[in-house]
């Protein structure tokens, strides 16, 4: 018979290794450390690639949208190019092909105002012009009275006739929304004059010595032919600068990540052939725009700037 002390041996605890409970080797946990930074740094690669395809979509999309901006507003001045200028002026001023930043092309717009402002003469009215003498006109509605501020340089054409009244700057001295009307002083005398029905008022700028007429620039800039001292284009962009009166500033800018910009004119004698450079401009009747945009703020994150080109054809409406 066992001793009581051999008995209680027999019940000793087991070991791990009796139990089969092995701890992992340090080789496996090497292993499995490794395998989980490849899986980190699958993920990760993954959520970077992600990363910057949204941001260049975005980026693209903005260049998108510049483009419509450019494109629309440049329209906009084909289309009220000529307006209310005297008989005799082409509603396109000048072109320049290829001759921009980069081989951009450039084309200068004649135009009664460059604002776009204007209103009707309500109300026909035959009066003595005198310099310094104010002359209250009806004009269509409150809400273009209200366009002009008081100050401002105006003209009066006929643009039937596409002449002037009383070939004059008028300055707007007082408005009423309610009546409405425009209360204009002439700077010189012009005797006794008939302002018919339907007359334009035309600003052309914030003082009387604005030019008649309004001069609209376009080009791809800054640069020495393009708005050089613009600020407001991002350093290292190029923008597409609408430039009044030769006076660039920092409203000019119209749009930004704008690379390219190529025109060509349907003339009139041409079986509407396009031609770049028209050598008579008042042949001109309708122009081609081709605009292209270029990512700019990711263009790191690729391996080339990602572009977009828009057309658009525009006929000139005042010719």
């Amino acid at each position: 018979m066992k001793s009581i002390a051999h008995k209680i041996s027999d019940f000793r605890p087991l070991r791990g290794a009796d139990r089969g409970e092995r701890g992992f080797s340090l080789l496996e946990l090497l292993v499995v450390m490794a395998i989980f930074l490849m899986v980190i740094a699958a993920v990760y690669a993954l959520y970077n690639t992600q990363l910057k395809t949204v941001h260049i979509e975005e980026d693209v999309i903005e260049v998108q949208q510049n483009l419509r901006v450019a494109v629309d507003i440049l329209s906009r001045d084909v289309t009220m190019a000529g307006i209310a200028v005297s008989s005799g002026i082409n509603p396109v001023n000048a072109v320049s092909n290829n001759t921009g930043l980069d081989g951009a092309d450039l084309v200068t717009f004649n135009n009664a105002s460059a604002d776009g402002v204007f209103t009707i003469i309500d109300v026909t009215l035959s009066v003595s012009v005198v310099g310094g003498t104010p002359i209250v006109f009806i004009v269509g509605s409150a809400t273009e009275a209200d366009m002009f501020s008081l100050g401002d340089a105006v003209r009066i054409v006929n643009p039937s006739e596409k002449s002037q009244p009383a070939a004059t700057i008028f300055i707007v001295e007082g408005k009423n929304t309610a009546t409405p009307s425009l209360t204009l002083t002439p700077a010189a005398t012009a005797g006794s004059v008939k302002f018919m029905r339907g007359n334009l008022v035309a600003k052309t700028g914030s003082s009387a010595l604005d030019p008649y007429p309004n001069t609209v620039l376009y080009c791809v800039g800054p640069n020495v032919d393009c708005a050089p001292s613009v600020t407001k284009c991002p350093t290292g962009q190029k923008c597409l600068m609408r430039i009044v009166n030769a006076t660039p500033g920092d409203d000019s800018v119209v749009a930004t990540n704008i690379e390219d910009l190529q025109l060509t004119y349907i003339l009139d004698n041409t079986g509407l052939t396009e031609s770049n450079a028209p050598g008579d401009l008042s042949l001109v009747r309708a122009m081609r725009i081709t605009m292209t945009g270029e990512t700019f703020d990711t263009a790191g994150l690729s391996s080339a700037p990602k572009s977009r080109e828009l057309t658009n054809i525009v006929k000139l409406r005042n010719r």
